[in-house]
């Protein structure tokens, strides 16, 4: 009986093992983009930290080792000008009698960003071994155009219901639609429920005004590709892609609501609160698409940027349209 136990256990080790092996080879990428997907979490959470007013040095620090444990290299500003030369920003193919082609904006990299880069090597795809090279552009602690703050004051004119009456909704819009994921409705149910006794979403609130503060943080990816059996002077910029990170923060003041008793009665506050907004479009630092850029520049899309972030408030009214930096070349980061 133990034999016959034992001989069970060490079938289902033998087959797990080689289901394990099945699904590696049938799946040769899954490595590589499980490694990408933890860059681009510690992406975006670096980003966020950028959007408060004191960084928090200790989690950055945290951040950059782990995204230096992942294979991320930090460049200073003319290290990514020496890796990253402008006569690789694009695809000879596509240059007309194929002569060089250099950006129309070609200034010194800026030191006011953070320039990292990472490589992903043999991405299988068509039969053929790419090698992908990353030039990241992350905001830091000086101001540059992948950032930015606003301030605005939206007045309004009736009485709505809490939870009807929006104190913001969001959506944010790429080349290709709207982008799942960035879509907030927050009600003034929702902002102030958790301080005020008595609120429903049917209470009749009065709101005079609500002070509106935003900040945005966009990281911009552009994805090098060349053969796995090339050097790096045949590898080409073939894709970009840029994704946002922002804050809006909402002040209301006092109120009046009407209870259920049918009085009016003045709340001496000031509620306030926050909400993070996560834009990125579909395809951003894809590998696969920038590897499909890259062996077909005529018909596959080279771009997955954010266009632009809707905010509204209240009745409708517009508190900011966010015009994120949408680069075509590296050298647009400033």
């Amino acid at each position: 009986m133990k034999k016959t136990i034992r001989l069970v256990a060490l079938l289902l080790i033998l087959v797990l093992s080689l289901s394990s092996t099945a699904f590696a080879q049938a799946d040769p990428n899954a490595e590589a983009i499980e490694r990408d997907n933890q860059i681009q979490a510690l992406l975006d959470k670096r980003a966020a930290l950028f959007l408060e007013e004191d960084i928090e040095i200790k989690e950055l620090n945290r951040i950059d080792k782990a995204l230096k444990s992942l294979g991320v290299e930090f460049l200073t500003a003319d290290e990514a000008k020496a890796q990253f030369a402008p006569k690789k920003t694009m695809d000879p193919r596509l240059a007309p009698d194929n002569s060089e082609i250099t950006p129309q904006v070609d200034v010194p990299y800026a030191t006011n960003v953070q320039w990292m880069s990472y490589r992903t090597s043999n991405y299988y795809s068509g039969g053929e071994y790419y090698n992908i090279q990353r030039l990241i552009a992350s905001p830091n602690q000086y101001d540059s155009n992948l950032k930015e703050i606003g301030t605005r004051i939206i007045t309004l004119d009736y009485n709505w219901e809490a939870g009807v009456l929006a104190v913001f909704e969001s959506a944010a819009w790429s080349g290709i639609g709207s982008i799942p994921g960035a879509s907030l409705f927050v009600s003034v149910y929702d902002a102030v429920s958790s301080g005020i006794s008595g609120i429903s979403r049917t209470t009749e609130v009065n709101v005079p005004h609500i002070t509106y503060s935003w900040s945005q943080a966009t990281t911009a990816s552009f994805a090098y590709v060349r053969k796995e059996n090339e050097s790096d002077d045949y590898q080409w910029l073939s894709y970009i892609s840029t994704k946002v990170v922002a804050a809006v923060g909402y002040q209301i003041p006092s109120f009046e609501y009407e209870n259920t008793d049918g009085q009016w009665v003045v709340v001496p506050t000031v509620t306030q609160g926050s909400r993070t907004i996560y834009a990125t479009p579909s395809g951003y630092d894809s590998i696969y698409s920038a590897v499909m850029a890259y062996r077909d520049p005529y018909s596959y899309p080279s771009r997955a940027t954010v266009d632009y972030i809707d905010i509204s408030g209240p009745e409708n009214k517009e508190v900011e349209t966010i015009w994120p930096v949408s680069p075509q070349f590296p050298a647009h980061i400033y």
